[in-house]
């Protein structure tokens, strides 16, 4: 409860209007999910204020946010609890799981959920957010007092893709004919210098309201007339069509003037990093809320559900079934038992193949000594068939399994159960680099198949898909049809599923496919199972 209490304070403060403050506690009469609820059909509440520590209903919790999206109401979320510590902490202070970070991304991210990581910024951006409606920013045009003052919020703006366009011949000749000779900047940023007039700092801002390149408008003030440019600023905005915001960087000298901002709900900010946060947090709101309402998440198909085995996996021959039956391509292969059937099977398929031990106890092959590639003759096949054999003694061998190669860019796909928000779709770079290089994005099903093209957007390595350094574009539409049959497979798996991998599944150039080349499944055991 006493971090409630700061943020009211901060945000009266601020002259925030407040509908209502629910500290939830431990929850044992009324959980956060049960407050998005309300919220969500209240209409007093134009924006959720959140500062939460774990999700107990994952689910719940996913099912109200949406519900505020839909209606257009954004939340502002301080999440705690993502170091290893914290989430310890949160644990033991609610009784709730924290859940990992990147799962709570990815609900953040699918819902357009604002995430802040200060009480300041959770006040300024949520009582934007609040107020204002107009959240489309193509290009934002900004006036500084100061050069540097410019530069750090240009910096700002653009580290969160925000666009700061060129201003019209017409906008430029109007600045010129406004600012001094010794005012040089005439461009976006505006650097009007710390000495002009207010008569014409007022001049200057209606001018770039006028600009067509720009959706808003930013004036960042240095200066001591802090009453003044307040003055000017509220009356500009008040005849605006478009946003006006203002990045109020002094201290005392100036409160007067941030005070009266404030009165008169003008967007006002302490630093231009929040700043930058709230009209990308708007951005991104309307962005996640169009989707969100647009979206048609990939259909189940087929049984809802498949029988599975009270305890321990899938035969990988099951597990291949029913990844064909999802709409899981695979490369054409084989399961044999010897080295002489490897050997007639690879000449079946095509040289050259892959020769993997299949065996529940050696998931990841290339560390066990259990794969071997590019084998280009019948003996190849054969004298690798009994080295792989004979180095795995001992393990619970289904069989060798022959694979026609493929070549092309590998991409990891998988589906984890996360103890929060349930299965996460999870994208990656392919092969073994998965894992060394972290560079992954996640999304909580069901998805969309635009869900999932933004997703290979996400990941910086996949940049390839598009085709680099001579190398022609990816066969994406086939990529993303694969991905959407491994959705489907894991909703079929049911509640009982742990994980689901295909790593890699390889994408050939356009117009030629993409092919899983390895499954992996993780399932628990059936409740009741010994």
């Amino acid at each position: 409860g006493a971090l409630a209490g700061i943020v009211v304070n901060r945000a009266f403060d601020r002259k925030v209007g407040v509908s209502a403050m629910v500290s939830t506690g431990n929850e044992v009469g009324i959980t956060v999910s049960e407050c998005l609820e309300y919220f969500a059909e209240d209409p007093r509440t134009q924006a959720v204020a959140l500062v939460v520590e774990g999700v107990r209903d994952g689910e719940r919790f996913r099912r109200a946010a949406a519900r505020l999206t839909e209606v257009g109401k954004p939340i502002v979320a301080l999440k705690m609890g993502r170091s290893n510590t914290g989430r310890r902490n949160a644990l033991t202070h609610t009784g709730a799981l924290a859940g990992s970070h990147a799962a709570w991304q990815a609900v953040a991210r699918q819902l357009g959920i604002v995430e802040v990581e200060t009480f300041d910024d959770l006040v300024e951006v949520a009582g934007y957010l609040s107020r204002e409606r107009r959240r489309r920013y193509r290009g934002v045009a900004v006036v500084a007092t100061s050069g540097g003052a410019s530069i750090m919020t240009a910096d700002q703006l653009e580290a969160r893709s925000i666009a700061l366009p060129r201003l019209a011949p017409a906008t430029v000749a109007a600045l010129g004919g406004l600012l001094p000779d010794y005012a040089h900047t005439r461009d976006n940023p505006v650097d009007v210098t710390a000495g002009l007039s207010e008569a014409l700092f007022g001049r200057v801002l209606e001018t770039l309201v006028a600009d067509p390149g720009a959706d808003a408008v930013v004036a960042v003030v240095t200066g001591a007339r802090g009453v003044e440019r307040a003055e000017n600023v509220s009356r500009v905005a008040s005849e605006s069509s478009k946003p006006l915001l203002t990045c109020w960087l002094g201290g005392s000298l100036t409160e007067d003037g941030r005070k009266l901002l404030d009165a008169r709900e003008v967007p006002c900010f302490r630093n231009p990093r929040t700043l930058a946060l709230a009209l990308a947090g708007a951005r991104g709101f309307e962005a996640a809320r169009a989707a969100w309402r647009s979206r048609r998440p990939i259909e189940t198909r087929g049984p809802a559900a498949v029988a599975l085995p009270p305890r321990g996996g899938l035969a990988y021959a099951v597990l291949a079934d029913l990844a064909c039956r999802a709409g899981v391509p695979q490369v054409p292969e084989a399961l044999v038992g010897t080295p002489e059937e490897a050997a007639r099977a690879a000449r079946r398929l095509g040289f050259p193949v892959a020769l993997k031990v299949l065996a529940p106890d050696l998931p990841h092959k290339t560390e066990a000594g259990a794969l071997a590639l590019g084998l280009a003759t019948a003996g190849e096949v054969r004298s690798a068939a009994a080295r792989l054999l004979k180095r795995t003694r001992g393990a619970r061998v289904e069989g060798l399994l022959v694979q026609r190669m493929v070549s092309g860019v590998e991409v990891l796909v998988g589906v984890t159960r996360d103890p929060t928000f349930g299965p996460l779709l999870v994208i990656g770079a392919g092969g073994v680099q998965a894992e060394l290089l972290a560079d992954t994005a996640c999304r909580p099903l069901p998805v969309s198949r635009q869900e999932i093209v933004t997703l290979l957007g996400e990941v910086r390595a996949l940049g390839v898909l598009r085709g680099y350094r001579g190398r022609p574009p990816a066969d994406v539409p086939a990529l993303v049809q694969a991905i959407a049959g491994l959705t489907r497979l894991a909703q079929r798996l049911g509640a009982r599923l742990v994980s689901l991998d295909a790593n890699p599944i390889v994408v050939r150039e356009r117009g030629h496919g993409a092919f899983a080349v390895d499954l992996l499944v993780e399932l628990t055991a059936a409740t009741g199972a010994g």
